[in-house]
């Protein structure tokens, strides 16, 4: 809980922080919880050998989704941090663009 020390009220209401971020490794242990007790209910409720390896299936396919979903949703949010850090060291480091003084072309002169 390390995360939410420095995690204020401020940062709740202005977006200043992301919430997910620090979630999102209890909602994969739920996401996990879930698939095993639901692999339990398919394997216990119909009491065949279909009903088991299908409990096993939707088990092990449960925790695979769940995980490839998490990680695409950390992979977004680390993208949003670097994204982050890049506009910061760009705000530090911009440049007021020169004005380019527009050199007017003489008209050639020709010889009547």
């Amino acid at each position: 809980m390390k995360e939410f020390e420095d995690f204020g009220f401020k940062d709740l209401l202005f977006f200043e922080k992301m919430i997910t971020p620090m979630v999102v490794t209890y909602l994969y242990w739920l996401g996990i919880l879930g698939s095993f007790i639901s692999g339990l209910i398919i394997i216990f409720t119909g009491f065949s050998f279909g009903s088991f390896l299908s409990g096993i299936i939707f088990f092990v396919f449960g925790v695979i989704c769940s995980r490839v979903f998490y990680e695409l949703v950390i992979v977004l949010f680390k993208i949003n941090e670097k994204l982050t850090v890049i506009a910061g060291n760009t705000k530090e480091k911009a440049v007021t663009p020169k004005k380019a003084t527009a050199k007017k072309a003489a008209a050639p002169k020709t010889k009547v």
